[in-house]
């Protein structure tokens, strides 16, 4: 037998003290004189012997009652087969408290965080004192790689606060794994994972088996109720214009199990409100909905979408980074002669600073102050023209290259080869169709979600056939799944180029209501295509475009005293930056290099989605995963109750017993002074 107070059993002692009051009697006798005493002798002699019986009988009660409260606060432990559990002589108890943004919602017990921290707490106190805890949560601290005295443990417990950097719950348990095989305790360590189990933050279906391990699963529930957060939000140009109007297009998502109805979304740009949304959302459902607005000045400029009440306030913004230009230089180099679908087409547009020049007469002063250019129907394309092609390129611009008709593709394939590889082959004969068009690919992600029914699509007579790079995106595809029309990457900059002549002959494409959105967007992604935000929780990999970065610089991400040095890549003037999982927090960025602004360039990050979802693992779910994991599990229910913990983990403590033991001997001992004469 052990026991987990043992300083309690000083406490017998006490049980000298109903001996002491049997043994001296403090009552001081009377005496009482009668005339015969003989028949009182008779009576006192048949007493005698039955009251003595009773003050033993009452002195057994009283001195086994101390002794079973001084037991029960030592709290004696045996193991389930009635022997001492060897492992209770130390054990080892690797805690994982669930401090995770969904944690501070309010159950029926209180906010959970706390219940958790007062669950973790209790099962301390109720194990023995001599036994070694690890705490871990979701920040992975080195702290949490040692193993702690029960003390210590408890003092961490009151330090967690919640985070919103979520890890996954097998780099969780490889944490724990880890410092049990470091310090070769696995057969004495018992895991404990203590948090709400929402289902896309603990993909318990994906855990890997392990029939050695003893995990313990304590679950707190939230109260229903409605969360609102972005799913998602773009606008509706790839370049926005100073004092024209936009669209933001955005997706709300309700991750709670009611109704919302009224909701207001607002928008910020550099501080100042630009528009407001209400709507309603169904549970586990979306609503979409735009905001019109005008941005007034250019640069690199913060957009901000708050729900204005949100279940969880983690995720309750969507950050931007938005460019905003006065003008876009655009050069349309042309072979015989200008396509009046392409000069009708950006002309007449303010936006579009428009220039147009003859192959035999191009002005490189010109191309290389341009963004976009044009290569509309070259038979040929010289050396010097494809050095200055790629060269704006690599630094962020967008080339379009539209093949002449004529039966030699030499042009199309110098201009493949110096951008990596790849050749057309010959003409195809054959009337077809586009079949497929790559929604999800930037040069239409943030036009529609889906092909439209009613839209389209190209038809194409004759195209060449070709041979691409791995890397190449199709954007268009024909019936016959050839490539149609292809997205190169090249350096910080891209090369769109179609597989057909921009005639009649070849392609009705250009009198299509495709052509517009598809040439002019395939335009303005100049400048490597710079997502407007990027999403914590994957790893994301940052790459910005900007012209002089210094090679030597040492670049940061600041957001007022939050501070990161990311790994930087660099390639030309592109900036790769890898921002490591779980370390920032939602908000805009400033890119700083030696600790100046680096030319007003921003990120947006945002908070993961896998903590908006409030879908949980029913108890019963859970009991049936760890059956299929096979999982020496045990599902704890009720957190309040300290001994169940103990109980559940192994150890199954007596001192509940004695409690009763405690109730009974002093039930007798009244029916003995009361009843018994």
């Amino acid at each position: 037998m052990l026991f987990a107070q043992p300083a309690a059993l000083w406490g017998l002692f006490l049980a000298l003290v109903p001996l002491v009051v049997h043994l001296f009697s403090f009552r001081a006798p009377r005496r009482v004189f009668f005339s015969n005493v003989r028949l009182l002798k008779e009576i006192r002699e048949q007493n005698r012997k039955r009251s003595h019986l009773k003050h033993l009988l009452v002195l057994a009660c009283r001195t086994l009652a101390v002794i079973l409260m001084v037991l029960a606060f030592a709290r004696p432990e045996w193991g389930a087969d009635g022997n001492v559990d060897a492992s209770l002589r130390k054990g080892y108890h690797s805690v994982f408290v669930d401090n995770s943004p969904s944690m501070s919602l309010a159950g029926e017990g209180g906010i959970l965080l706390e219940q958790a921290r007062e669950a973790a707490r209790s099962l301390a106190q109720q194990l023995p004192a001599t036994d070694q805890f690890q705490l871990i949560t979701h920040e992975l601290a080195p702290g949490s790689q040692r193993w702690l005295g029960r003390d210590e443990f408890i003092q961490a417990l009151g330090q967690i606060t919640l985070t919103s950097g979520v890890r996954p719950l097998n780099q969780i348990r490889e944490r724990q794994l880890e410092l049990m095989r470091y310090t070769g305790v696995a057969q004495q360590t018992r895991l404990y994972w203590l948090g709400d189990f929402q289902q896309s933050a603990y993909p318990l279906a994906d855990m890997p088996s392990d029939t050695a391990m003893e995990i313990h699963l304590l679950q707190f529930s939230p109260a229903p109720f409605a969360h609102i957060y972005i799913d998602t939000a773009y606008v509706d140009q790839p370049l926005l214009q100073t004092g024209q109007a936009a669209r933001l297009i955005f997706v709300v998502r309700n991750g709670g199990s009611r109704d919302a109805e009224g909701v207001r979304i607002l928008l910020e740009m550099e501080g100042a409100q630009k528009g407001l949304s209400t709507l309603d959302v169904p549970a586990y459902g979306t609503a979409t909905d735009t905001l019109g607005f005008i941005p007034s000045n250019p640069g690199i400029r913060s957009a901000r979408l708050s729900v204005e009440e949100s279940g969880l306030d983690y995720d309750r913004h969507w950050y931007m980074r938005l460019e905003v230009a006065d003008r876009f230089p655009l050069l349309h180099l042309t072979g015989l002669e200008a396509s009046p679908y392409i000069t009708g087409l950006f002309s007449g547009d303010e936006f579009i600073s428009y220039g147009v020049a003859s192959r035999l007469n191009i002005d490189y002063t010109q191309l290389a102050s341009s963004r976009g250019i044009i290569i509309d129907r070259f038979d040929q394309i010289s050396t010097g023209l494809i050095t200055a092609l790629v060269d704006k390129m690599q630094q962020g611009g967008s080339v379009v290259f539209l093949p002449s008709g004529n039966t030699d593709p030499s042009a199309m394939n110098a201009l493949l080869t110096a951008t990596g590889g790849g050749a057309c082959q010959q003409i195809v004969s054959q009337k077809q169709q586009v079949a497929r068009i790559e929604v999800q690919d930037p040069l239409y992600q943030e036009t529609f979600e889906r092909v439209p029914e009613q839209l389209a699509l190209p038809t194409v007579s004759k195209y060449w056939s070709a041979t691409l790079l791995p890397d190449d995106y199709t954007i268009m595809q024909l019936s016959d799944r050839s490539p149609w029309l292809v997205r190169r990457r090249v350096g910080a900059g891209q090369l769109v180029f179609m597989l057909s002549a921009p005639e009649k002959e070849w392609t009705d494409f250009p009198e299509q209501a495709l052509w517009v959105p598809t040439l002019y967007r395939a335009v303005l992604m100049s400048g490597g295509n710079v997502p407007s935000s990027w999403r914590l929780g994957a790893l994301p990999k940052i790459e910005l475009q900007i012209p002089g970065v210094r090679p030597d610089g040492l670049i940061s991400l600041v957001n007022g005293t939050q501070k990161l040095i990311p790994q930087v890549s660099r390639q030309g003037n592109r900036l790769s930056l890898g921002i490591m999982d779980g370390i920032l927090a939602p908000g805009h960025y400033a890119v700083m290099i030696d600790g100046q602004p680096l030319g007003g360039e921003m990120v947006a990050l945002n908070a993961s989605s896998d903590e908006s979802q409030l879908q949980y693992w029913t108890p019963e779910s859970l009991v049936e995963l760890s059956k299929d994991r096979g999982w020496n599990s045990y599902l704890l229910k009720d957190s309040s109750v300290a001994g169940g913990l103990v109980a559940e983990a192994g150890a199954s403590s007596i001192w509940r017993w004695l409690l009763a033991g405690l109730l009974l001997c002093l039930l007798l001992e009244m029916f003995l002074l009361r009843i018994i004469t």
